[in-house]
């Protein structure tokens, strides 16, 4: 007689949440030589008098400057306070440009997706001309710096979130630093495309391992809670935030060929904090999204709140994000996405560079965030001195990209590296 196999076969809810997960990474795969950058800058609301904190509610408060510029936006997105009934707007839409608030208040810019630099550059200054006078009238300013540069953490209000309120409440149970990071930094978010799993494991690991050098030549703070004389404030902070969901994704630098299953598993084995629930949050504090989803399968609006609500140095979602660089002025911003375009997106160079690094793991790069934290500019990391690899990345990422991009990522690279740090790179050897 025939064994029945059909129980052996039957998928569980996990497997098959595990291939949702998996198949809305596969769906993120763009053609080969379609593949885009997308930018998030945050920015801090301060005083033009002293970098006084500006916080959400009030009759001068961010809240009303939201409501000053909406006309130029097509929708908006509101939250109700728990402090009266009034609806609050929190996010402002066009088709080039989300603009939206983080815990502490801080102005986000997400620029849509450009293969041009100039393009981006043409969407911020166009955003900038629109919020830039509202925020004359009323002596304020946007500052972009890693951390804030005046103001108390225990002196920011939360914006009128459920999701926030909810995080808020979750990281003071855990201690460590989650507070502060919700409240008090600001980062520069770049994404970048893959075109198959191939390429996204070829990414993903490389841009892992260039983290804590991101985050060095970014650094954009020296003030922590009104205390001057830090860096790597950012890196500090998100070093204590919350092992499940901050540091590196679990074996991202550990496993050979870390794929789109590893990063489902990753979350799929973690408190996600709150989940979906109606049209409205859930709390669910410590218990794993593989518990509370043991007899559900995962909605694609489920999935979206997942894959935001973990947020690791490099994030995947359906499309790779690098997370760990400050918040800067414009102009050094631009020269950071040069880079990274000319670092991810010619073959040749991102092979050349995986080659160089095959032995890092994730115990070298925590050493090398220590480093870069006390030596500096004259550290060695994974075996090899900065100094040397950061004239590498910028004569090699240089010789990728066209003239204006070129003159991009050679002002960042003398602002960020070369003043900044009395380092002499030699752009003589860097054609133009």
């Amino acid at each position: 007689m025939k064994k029945d196999n059909s129980k052996d076969n039957v998928s569980t809810p996990a497997s098959k949440n595990i291939k949702l997960l998996t198949k809305y990474f596969e769906d993120g795969c763009k053609k080969p030589g379609h593949e885009s950058i997308g930018v998030e800058i945050e920015h801090f609301v301060v005083t033009k008098q002293n970098d006084s904190l500006v916080n959400y509610f009030g009759d001068k408060g961010i809240n009303v400057l939201l409501k000053e510029i909406a006309p130029h936006f097509d929708e908006m997105s509101f939250s109700t306070s728990d402090q009266d009934s009034k609806k609050y707007i929190l996010a402002l839409r066009t088709k080039d440009c989300y603009i939206s608030l983080e815990p502490g208040a801080q102005l986000e810019m997400s620029l849509g997706t450009f293969t041009k630099i100039k393009d981006f550059l043409s969407i911020y200054n166009k955003m900038r001309s629109i919020i830039d006078p509202v925020l004359d009238l009323y002596g304020y300013k946007l500052v972009t710096k890693g951390y804030r540069p005046q103001g108390l953490v225990q002196h920011v209000e939360l914006i009128p979130s459920l999701r926030y309120d909810m995080m808020c409440s979750y990281f003071k149970k855990l201690g460590g630093t989650g507070i502060k990071m919700m409240c008090q930094t600001a980062a520069t978010q770049v994404s970048i495309d893959y075109n198959s799993e191939a390429d996204f494991i070829k990414k993903f690991r490389l841009a892992n391992i260039l983290t804590p050098i991101f985050a060095f030549i970014t650094d954009n703070a020296s003030i922590y809670e009104n205390q001057d004389g830090h860096n790597m404030i950012r890196t500090m902070i998100w070093n204590s935030v919350d092992s499940d969901r901050s540091l590196f994704a679990h074996n991202a630098l550990d496993k050979d060929n870390f794929g789109f299953v590893d990063y489902a598993e990753y979350v799929y084995n973690r408190p996600p904090i709150m989940i979906p629930f109606k049209d409205s949050l859930f709390f669910t504090d410590k218990a794993l999204t593989k518990d509370i989803y043991s007899d559900k399968i995962l909605t694609s609006h489920e999935i979206q709140h997942l894959l935001s609500i973990f947020f690791p140095f490099v994030r995947l979602k359906n499309y790779i994000e690098i997370r760990m660089a400050d918040s800067m002025p414009i102009e050094h911003v631009l020269g950071f996405i040069a880079l990274i375009k000319g670092l991810f997106y010619n073959k040749a160079t991102l092979n050349e560079l995986l080659q160089l690094f095959s032995s890092v793991d994730s115990e070298m790069a925590f050493n090398a965030f220590e480093a870069l934290k006390n030596h500096g500019i004259n550290s060695t990391i994974y075996g090899m001195k900065l100094k040397d690899l950061l004239s590498k990345f910028v004569s090699t990422a240089s010789a990728n990209l066209p003239l204006d991009e070129k003159l991009f990522l050679h002002e960042f690279a003398n602002a960020q590296i070369a003043n900044k740090y009395n380092f002499d790179l030699d752009f003589a050897t860097i054609a133009i």
